[in-house]
């Protein structure tokens, strides 16, 4: 690989570039590449999607990702490592393969890009492949190092993958020590995270001085898409640069490195300072080897802390699960016997309203057979004397073809014989039983339709009586099964939450008591409302009188 000052002279001969964003995890990285993107850089082809601890996206490639990956493994490593990158490696076979790997990688995510932007934290760790890669490429390297106080990197790091903050800070110098020294003689830009979400224009203003490059985007439109992209909502961890500075509990290493980069953030870097890092860098590689089990088995033992925790905790939800679950039961069988009650106090209501109206049919059918008898006996007269006018009246016209023996002929009505007003009589008395008899006849059919109403409402009365009996019969089987009162029901009662609710439904539908299924097709509201089925049915589809199934 090249010296920098070949790489320079490489640089003034090429017409592509790359931004290598080489900075810590949980550093600022997706930020800034986002932010450089915005300004006109060209992003990989397959981008890493959002995750809910980087929510507005990482700007990374996949593929890229994934290849480096594979270089840290077959290196004997990973990304986690706060070890030295193997340096067997670089002079090994392995190099050569993964370095054609690389090439066809990018040229498969950038294509003939001009200005892109690459990034990946795992870089920081192997940045000599990856800067060969790019002059063989014929891309020159600008570096932007993205700069974050390492405890607030602790932190992230603790809430995402359950690191220990000290942990945390020897990943920390072990990326931005190793990436410092491979860039050095590069054109390269110190920023620290804290900058660029208070003043992104300015960071970009000097990126731009000390790459020695313009941005192709950076106009009104963009500068409007940065800044709504960069929120404040999305950083979760703030800690003063003084608590690293001060703390006499943080490693000289720790405290002395970021005091240098804080310091190169805000005025620019200094070459008096490269002394200082790489005695930290050799210290920190030569200690590595002397206390790096004694950190693995305090990571295995934290881990182990860590699981045990979890299980604990994991337990105690699955005991408060247990709980509401037994509460839900305890209150379900609650609102089932209620619910029974309610129905036999309903059960109490329709056998008083039946005897009431079984009392008034009685005495109906009473009323309407003694109408019945009179009607009878009213039509039995009216015929008797109708066949008795018929025959008189017959006789009377016999007599009448007599002129002479006529005894209506010319005579006064008060001479008239009296066979004849006697027949007037009953003709009149006749009239006035069909009379009676007309209004027996309806009074009999207003009685019928009162009997009928009675009847019709004794036969509602009675499908009501036993639908409620069905009703409370089930509700008594539910409530057994629900109580748990058989073999099944105690074995149900020993089960966790979920499985015991499953068995009961099970017994349930076995039984032919109830099947939730069927009853949220058939009632397409209660499916909507996502009710449980059983339950809405005992609390509300009774009283409603929806089906079962």
């Amino acid at each position: 690989m090249k010296a920098g000052s070949e790489r320079q002279r490489a640089r003034k001969a090429t017409e592509r570039y790359a931004i290598l964003v080489l900075g810590m995890h949980r550093s600022g990285t997706s930020a800034f590449t986002r932010v450089l993107s915005l300004a006109g850089c060209d992003l990989p082809k397959t981008l890493m999607g959002a995750h809910k601890t980087n929510e507005t996206g990482h700007w990374e490639s996949t593929n890229i990702q994934r290849l480096n990956d594979r270089i840290l493994e077959s290196a004997g490593t990973s990304w986690d490592d706060w070890l030295e990158f193997n340096p067997g490696w670089l002079r090994s076979p392995k190099l050569k393969e993964f370095r054609e790997e690389a090439l066809a990688a990018l040229k498969e995510q950038f294509g003939s890009s001009s200005l892109l932007v690459l990034k990946d934290p795992r870089i920081c760790r192997m940045a000599p492949f990856w800067l060969d890669v790019l002059e063989r490429a014929g891309i020159a390297p600008l570096v932007v190092s993205p700069i974050r106080n390492p405890l607030e990197v602790g932190a992230s790091l603790e809430k995402r993958n359950g690191f220990e903050p000290d942990f945390g800070y020897l990943l920390w110098l072990r990326h931005v020590l190793d990436a410092e020294v491979a860039s050095r003689g590069l054109p390269r830009f110190f920023a620290s995270y804290e900058q660029l979400m208070k003043d992104w224009n300015r960071v970009m203003k000097g990126a731009e001085a000390a790459l020695g490059i313009g941005w192709p985007r950076l106009s009104g439109n963009a500068a409007a898409e940065i800044d709504g992209f960069l929120s404040e909502r999305y950083r979760h961890h703030r800690e003063a640069p003084e608590r690293v500075a001060e703390n006499p509990m943080l490693s000289g290493w720790l405290r002395d490195t970021f005091q240098i980069f804080s310091a190169w953030t805000a005025e620019g870097e200094r070459q008096e300072d490269f002394p200082v890092l790489d005695r930290i860098r050799a210290e920190l590689g030569t200690a590595g080897p002397a206390f790096g089990r004694l950190i693995v088995a305090g990571r295995k033992a934290a881990k182990k802390s860590r699981e045990l925790d979890q299980a604990l905790a994991e337990r105690a939800e699955k005991a408060e699960r247990l709980e509401a679950e037994l509460e839900s039961r305890a209150h379900a069988a609650a609102e089932a016997e209620e619910a029974l009650a309610a129905a036999h106090d309903k059960l109490s209501e329709t056998d008083g309203a039946l005897a009431k109206a079984r009392q008034e049919a009685d005495r109906m059918a009473e009323a309407y057979a003694r109408q019945e008898a009179l009607a009878a006996s009213y039509k039995e007269q009216v015929e008797l004397l109708l066949g008795d006018l018929k025959t008189q009246t017959e006789a009377v016209l016999v007599k009448a073809e007599k002129p002479t023996d006529n005894p209506l002929a010319e005579k006064p009505a008060d001479k008239r014989p009296a066979e004849m007003q006697q027949i007037e009589r009953r003709l009149q008395a006749a009239e006035k039983q069909q009379g009676e008899y007309r209004q027996q006849i309806a009074e009999k059919q207003r009685v019928e339709r009162s009997l009928q109403e009675r009847f019709s409402e004794i036969a509602t009365l009675t499908q009501l009586l036993r639908v409620k009996e069905e009703q409370a019969e089930w509700l008594r089987q539910v409530a057994s099964t629900l109580i748990g009162d058989s073999r099944r029901g105690r074995l149900a009662g020993l089960l966790p939450g979920p499985l015991a609710l499953a068995l009961r439904k099970i017994q349930l539908k076995r039984r032919g008591l109830f099947d939730g299924q069927a009853y949220l097709q058939a009632h397409p509201d209660v499916s909507q409302d996502r009710a449980e089925p059983l339950r809405h049915y005992i609390s509300h589809g009774m009283m409603e009188g929806r089906r079962r199934s």
